[in-house]
């Protein structure tokens, strides 16, 4: 403990701290930045998904979500959670203990529209990212919300 205490004890933590930073911190920041930057071309920022309602209902969807749903080839599986306004709404500054409840759809395909999509014009393509995003909502909307057995 007495060494800590030197004034030369940074002599003895520096270099340990430095080869760290310098063979495994950049390296891994580097890495890090160029797998980011190779994916974020691919896959656009949205925000359709982080917008909260001021009053606790399903919004209108947005084409970004259609876009993400045509250039993947997986299938979409409609998600809806209840409860989540009355736990932590918009305006309300901490979470308040609330029941919130998940329900899973049926899985979507979208094998006609991908396919119409790879070979359609730019209007129409925006078209389909719009009627993507419309039936995706329209399977969330009809989700309802079960008791427990």
């Amino acid at each position: 403990m007495r060494l800590l205490e030197r004034p030369g004890r940074w002599l003895i933590i520096l270099p340990p701290l430095l080869f760290l930073t310098v063979f495994f911190l950049i390296p891994f920041a580097f890495a890090f930045k160029i797998s980011l930057a190779e994916t974020a071309p691919r896959v656009p920022p949205f925000t359709d998904i982080l917008s909260r309602t001021s009053d606790g209902h399903l919004q209108k969807a947005r084409s970004g979500i259609g876009l993400v749903v045509i250039k993947s080839e997986a299938p979409v599986v409609p998600v809806r959670v209840f409860g989540t306004f009355e736990a932590w709404g918009r305006g309300i500054r901490f979470p308040r203990p609330h029941h919130v409840a998940v329900n899973f759809g049926r899985p979507m395909e979208f094998a006609q529209l991908r396919a119409e999509a790879k070979t359609c014009s730019k209007a129409r393509l925006k078209e389909i990212y719009q009627q993507v995003a419309d039936e995706i909502m329209a399977a969330i909307a009809a989700l309802e919300p079960r008791e427990d057995n």
